[in-house]
């Protein structure tokens, strides 16, 4: 086991699946505690972290869950390095016109108040450490805007700006902010019941594996695969690290190349 971050507290939101569930893996392997925060603690529990795993239950749209989580964190340890904002919604949409005011309010709820109560929450006991690392994980369709995603969209570009906005206002406190933008990435919203792929299946009319190799060249991944959870989760433990220490208010692509712009 490798051992950059032992002894360093990361609280992950979204911890139980996909990115989350991938972080919450290579961070323990380099030794950092983790609270892990979601909705069901299922995957979390098969891991067997031992002492360096604490599965928290939790809704990031509710506050009172978000402050359980990070005194869970504070009890236990008296401080918090890095917090992983991550928990999002995702809900593919046929239009902009078919956002209700409720689903713009579940969107906003989760993919960003989420991660300004968060940020919120830990900032204070940062400062007083003069040290911290806030991680976000947005999307490519921050800066690429996706039509069947459109409320996800446009709160992830949000999040780019909340995270440019730490990292200037808490920079002379040792706090770093940076955001990872991935996209085309293997998670469960392809695999679940009448997820991704069932939905290619029956647009190209073919079996999974053929309509998935079409939704690649459709989409034109430039390296002709999805990606890994846990080529997001190394960049991660990279930014955490105190070989980035001059990186912050950046953002990061993980998209296999398909952004066609610089």
């Amino acid at each position: 086991m490798e051992r950059s971050l032992a002894g360093k507290v990361v609280i992950i939101t979204g911890a139980g699946s996909g990115i989350g569930l991938a972080a919450t893996t290579e961070f323990l392997n380099a030794g950092a505690y983790v609270i892990g925060g979601d909705i069901n603690l299922e995957k979390l529990y098969e891991l067997q972290g031992g002492e360096y795993l604490f599965p928290y239950q939790f809704n990031v749209r509710a506050p009172s869950d978000i402050d359980g989580l990070i005194n869970t964190a504070i009890s236990q340890f008296g401080k918090i390095d890095i917090l992983i904002n991550n928990a999002a919604l995702v809900e593919p949409r046929k239009s902009f016109l078919d956002v209700t005011d409720d689903d713009w309010n579940s969107t906003i709820e989760t993919n960003l108040l989420g991660y300004i109560r968060m940020a919120r929450g830990v900032l204070p006991y940062m400062c007083n450490q003069k040290k911290g690392i806030l991680l976000h994980i947005a999307s490519e369709a921050a800066l690429m805007p996706n039509l069947i995603l459109p409320d996800y969209s446009i709160l992830k570009s949000s999040v780019l700006t909340l995270s440019k906005v730490i990292s200037r206002e808490f920079g002379k406190y040792g706090i770093r902010s940076n955001v990872i933008s991935p996209a085309f990435i293997h998670t469960s919203i392809y695999d679940k019941p009448e997820g991704l792929i069932t939905q290619l299946e029956q647009k190209y009319k073919v079996g999974r594996e053929e309509a998935l190799q079409r939704y690649i060249e459709e989409v034109d991944i430039a390296v002709g695969r999805l990606g890994q959870p846990e080529e997001v989760a190394v960049l991660l433990l990279f930014l955490a690290s105190e070989s980035a220490g001059f990186i912050t208010g950046a953002n990061y692509l993980v998209d296999g190349g398909v952004t066609p712009f610089i």
